[in-house]
């Protein structure tokens, strides 16, 4: 028990089976300390589930509650959807909660942790100083044989929350990308799928779209380098992240380097948290922000008379042809 409570509060103990994954200068922690914590029941270990209700019902980590999208995204400030909640929100979604500023929060959702980034990114926007992502996610959960429950878990007694820490807002804003696109220090990171990168159409269930909902066109912000954000976490394998040896191979072998002003973006500044994470707290790299409004909030403004430049990397023939090929799947 004493060895745990030490590797939680980020000591050196890394000698043991059970503690030799967790890290905790990089905020992850591994499946088998988690469930190590769980057994031994440490008093202010909280579990979060990223992700929709029903997912949540089919199966979640003992003792986890549920939160989703909407619950931490702005309600009606804005003319597009996705952006997060104002700090007093999350103070009182947390209080909801009964979460205590001392508590440590464990993340995780079933998409290698792309939710449980932005979630994560947002409470250490504010100032929540403990949170942490399960490495893995679900999947290497259930791949070890550790339990999963069906019942909704009852919230504990809500709480007065408030966050501890003064905010740290490092997110970026449009105005941000604005400066970044006439300055050489600063490097955009578009991490969409290829065919959202590209600009071309896509087949969701029986419909063909030209882009996702809630962006406004398709195409990039002028200039971004684009790697796709899932490359990142062993997807094919146990949906851990990849080694630094690995990650900085990746990233700086399309120019993502440690020395430029980074900002990352994808649709709405989910994906995008991901790889914040990975550039910012498992490679270190000095200078990254999230992109809070990303691709949403880009092409609203350039569709609706700001003028916002957009890149077209596919022409009109190319995705004609592209459609096309879909229609007759």
């Amino acid at each position: 028990m004493g060895a745990l409570l030490l590797v939680l509060l980020g000591c050196e103990v890394r000698d043991t089976p059970e503690t030799k994954s967790w890290e905790p200068a990089k905020a992850l922690v591994s499946a088998e300390v988690l469930d190590s914590l769980l057994r031994t029941g440490e008093p202010h270990l909280r579990i979060i589930e990223v992700s929709k209700a029903r997912d949540y019902l089919a199966g979640h980590l003992p003792g986890a509650v549920n939160l989703w999208r909407p619950d931490y995204e702005s309600q009606g400030e804005y003319p597009y959807e996705g952006m997060m909640a104002s700090r007093e929100a999350m103070e009182k979604l947390l209080g909801k909660l009964g979460v205590l500023p001392e508590d440590r929060l464990v993340l995780y959702d079933q998409k290698g942790c792309a939710d449980a980034s932005r979630l994560r990114w947002i409470l250490r926007q504010y100032g929540h100083p403990k949170v942490f992502l399960l490495d893995g996610e679900e999947y290497r959960w259930k791949q070890l044989g550790f339990s999963l429950d069906t019942s909704t878990v009852a919230m504990t007694e809500s709480s007065n929350y408030r966050f501890p820490e003064s905010p740290r807002l490092s997110s970026a804003h449009f105005g941000d990308i604005l400066l970044a696109l006439a300055d050489t220090n600063h490097l955009l990171l578009d991490v969409r799928e290829n065919y959202e990168f590209g600009g071309l159409p896509f087949r969701s269930g029986e419909k063909i779209h030209h882009f996702k909902a809630g962006a406004s066109d398709a195409g990039s912000i002028p200039g971004a380098i684009h790697l796709n954000w899932s490359d990142a976490v062993d997807l094919a394998g146990d949906h851990r992240f990849k080694s630094p040896e690995d990650l900085r191979q990746l990233y700086e072998g399309v120019g993502v380097r440690p020395d430029k002003d980074i900002i990352v973006y994808c649709q709405s500044g989910v994906r995008s948290a991901n790889t914040t994470f990975v550039l910012a707290e498992l490679l270190g790299y000095p200078r990254v922000r999230n992109y809070d409004g990303s691709w949403i909030e880009w092409s609203y403004y350039g569709k609706h008379g700001f003028h916002f430049p957009i890149e077209r990397h596919s022409d009109s023939t190319a995705v004609a042809l592209a459609y096309r090929a879909l229609s007759e799947q």
